[in-house]
């Protein structure tokens, strides 16, 4: 698709196409581990979405970066590319990215030990998805219900706070299933 791409003429259209591949990309190289790849992708797209200004697209790429970050170990700029990313979800009003956003934090941190400020984060992002909302992607390779579910069944439980974590964990468990 890339290649095929390159053939056309260079306009908005198939610039956001070509970010909308390399997005793709990235959910395939991510169960791979294929991270530089991932990365030379992601910062393709951020060169077309700041040439075209688009600050949905730019929005989608922090909340990618802060999930190449969190997966390098590198939690404080994850956790700043995250921040960015819920900014941007903010200003456009772009629940997908809210959501992804917020997942993405409360997993970055849960890894830095910071349980009651993923709580913060996990608590309202599950209870702001229903119905269909709890099997949509919102363009992640993980159901972000369930990977938020889990993360806060996991900060609950280091906190002492089992039944609730067991509720969670539940909750996680019956979407995924």
């Amino acid at each position: 698709a890339l290649t095929a791409l390159q053939q056309l003429p260079e306009h908005r259209e198939t610039y956001e196409q070509a970010m909308d591949v390399r997005f793709d990309l990235r959910g395939a190289l991510l169960p791979l581990r294929e991270f530089d790849h991932m990365l030379t992708h992601l910062r393709e797209a951020e060169r077309l979405a700041r040439l075209l200004e688009d600050t949905i697209r730019l929005g989608r790429i922090s909340s990618y970066m802060a999930r190449y970050l969190f997966l390098m170990g590198r939690h404080d700029q994850a956790m700043a590319a995250g921040q960015q990313a819920l900014t941007l979800a903010t200003e456009t009003g772009d629940f997908a990215l809210q959501v992804a956003s917020n997942m993405y934090l409360g997993q970055i941190y849960h890894a830095l030990g910071a349980y009651p400020r993923a709580i913060d984060v996990l608590r309202p992002n599950i209870a702001a998805l229903e119905g269909a909302q709890l099997q949509e992607r919102f363009w992640q390779v993980n159901l972000p219900s369930v990977t938020s579910c889990t993360y806060l069944a996991f900060c609950l439980a280091e906190l002492g706070v089992f039944h609730e974590a067991m509720t969670y964990a539940e909750e996680g468990l019956q979407i995924a299933e």
